[in-house]
Protein backbone atom coordinates (compact mmCIF):
# COMPACT_ATOMS: atom_id res chain seq x y z
CA UNK A 1 0.00 0.00 0.00
CA UNK A 2 1.06 3.53 -0.99
CA UNK A 3 0.17 7.18 0.00
CA UNK A 4 0.77 9.28 -2.54
CA UNK A 5 1.27 12.38 -0.04
CA UNK A 6 2.49 16.15 0.01
CA UNK A 7 3.83 17.00 3.51
CA UNK A 8 2.41 20.89 2.47
CA UNK A 9 -0.75 19.67 2.58
CA UNK A 10 -2.67 19.00 5.97
CA UNK A 11 -5.54 16.52 4.32
CA UNK A 12 -2.54 14.24 3.30
CA UNK A 13 -0.74 15.07 6.33
CA UNK A 14 -4.54 13.93 8.33
CA UNK A 15 -4.29 11.04 6.08
CA UNK A 16 -0.42 9.77 7.38
CA UNK A 17 -1.25 10.40 10.87
CA UNK A 18 -4.57 7.91 10.05
CA UNK A 19 -2.15 5.73 8.57
CA UNK A 20 0.57 5.54 10.98
CA UNK A 21 -2.14 5.40 14.42
CA UNK A 22 -4.02 2.56 12.55
CA UNK A 23 -0.68 0.48 12.42
CA UNK A 24 -1.18 0.13 8.64
CA UNK A 25 2.16 -1.26 6.75
CA UNK A 26 2.75 1.40 4.07
CA UNK A 27 4.81 3.49 1.85
CA UNK A 28 4.45 6.96 1.99
CA UNK A 29 5.76 8.64 -1.71
CA UNK A 30 6.51 12.27 -1.41
CA UNK A 31 5.52 13.14 -4.90
CA UNK A 32 6.48 16.68 -5.00
CA UNK A 33 9.77 15.32 -3.81
CA UNK A 34 10.34 12.31 -6.28
CA UNK A 35 7.95 12.91 -9.42
CA UNK A 36 5.99 10.39 -10.56
CA UNK A 37 6.90 8.49 -13.60
CA UNK A 38 4.67 9.33 -16.79
CA UNK A 39 3.81 5.46 -16.47
CA UNK A 40 2.90 6.08 -12.37
CA UNK A 41 0.51 8.71 -13.36
CA UNK A 42 -1.17 6.51 -16.21
CA UNK A 43 -1.35 3.55 -13.94
CA UNK A 44 -3.20 5.94 -11.31
CA UNK A 45 -5.49 7.16 -13.69
CA UNK A 46 -6.47 3.97 -15.20
CA UNK A 47 -7.03 2.90 -12.15
CA UNK A 48 -8.46 5.54 -9.80
CA UNK A 49 -11.53 4.21 -8.10
CA UNK A 50 -12.72 8.29 -7.40
CA UNK A 51 -14.27 10.36 -9.89
CA UNK A 52 -11.53 11.25 -12.61
CA UNK A 53 -12.45 14.89 -12.80
CA UNK A 54 -11.64 15.15 -8.71
CA UNK A 55 -7.76 13.98 -9.53
CA UNK A 56 -6.84 17.93 -10.42
CA UNK A 57 -6.74 20.73 -8.01
CA UNK A 58 -7.09 23.90 -9.79
CA UNK A 59 -9.54 23.52 -12.41
CA UNK A 60 -8.82 26.49 -14.11
CA UNK A 61 -5.28 25.05 -14.99
CA UNK A 62 -6.97 22.00 -16.84
CA UNK A 63 -11.00 22.30 -17.75
CA UNK A 64 -11.87 18.62 -16.43
CA UNK A 65 -15.81 19.50 -18.14
CA UNK A 66 -14.96 17.53 -20.75
CA UNK A 67 -12.55 14.66 -19.73
CA UNK A 68 -11.94 12.64 -22.92
CA UNK A 69 -8.63 12.04 -23.12
CA UNK A 70 -6.79 10.36 -19.88
CA UNK A 71 -3.26 10.90 -22.23
CA UNK A 72 -3.79 14.39 -22.01
CA UNK A 73 -4.65 14.05 -18.25
CA UNK A 74 -2.02 12.32 -17.71
CA UNK A 75 0.83 14.72 -19.20
CA UNK A 76 -0.89 17.20 -17.57
CA UNK A 77 -0.15 15.76 -14.21
CA UNK A 78 3.43 15.07 -14.98
CA UNK A 79 4.18 18.41 -16.16
CA UNK A 80 2.00 20.03 -13.46
CA UNK A 81 2.59 17.65 -10.46
CA UNK A 82 0.99 20.12 -7.87
CA UNK A 83 -1.93 20.18 -9.81
CA UNK A 84 -2.90 16.73 -8.82
CA UNK A 85 -5.25 16.16 -5.87
CA UNK A 86 -4.35 14.52 -2.75
CA UNK A 87 -4.18 12.62 -0.89
CA UNK A 88 -4.64 9.43 -2.80
CA UNK A 89 -4.21 6.54 -1.31
CA UNK A 90 -3.09 2.85 -3.50
CA UNK A 91 -4.49 0.02 -1.80
CA UNK A 92 -2.46 -2.47 -3.68
CA UNK A 93 -5.01 -2.52 -6.68
CA UNK A 94 -6.76 0.90 -7.15
CA UNK A 95 -6.17 3.89 -6.39
CA UNK A 96 -8.68 6.42 -4.15
CA UNK A 97 -8.41 10.58 -3.92
CA UNK A 98 -9.06 10.74 0.60
CA UNK A 99 -10.66 13.59 0.78
CA UNK A 100 -11.98 13.79 3.38
CA UNK A 101 -8.35 11.81 4.78
CA UNK A 102 -11.24 9.55 6.84
CA UNK A 103 -11.77 7.79 3.70
CA UNK A 104 -8.78 6.09 3.90
CA UNK A 105 -10.44 3.89 6.88
CA UNK A 106 -12.98 2.10 4.88
CA UNK A 107 -9.94 1.37 2.70
CA UNK A 108 -8.14 -0.66 4.93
Amino acid sequence: MILYHNKNCSKSRECLSILSKEKVNFKVRDYMKENLTLNEIKHLIENLKSDLKEVIRDKKLFNTTDIIDKVELSYHLYEFPKNMQRPIFFNGKNYFICRPPEIVKKLL
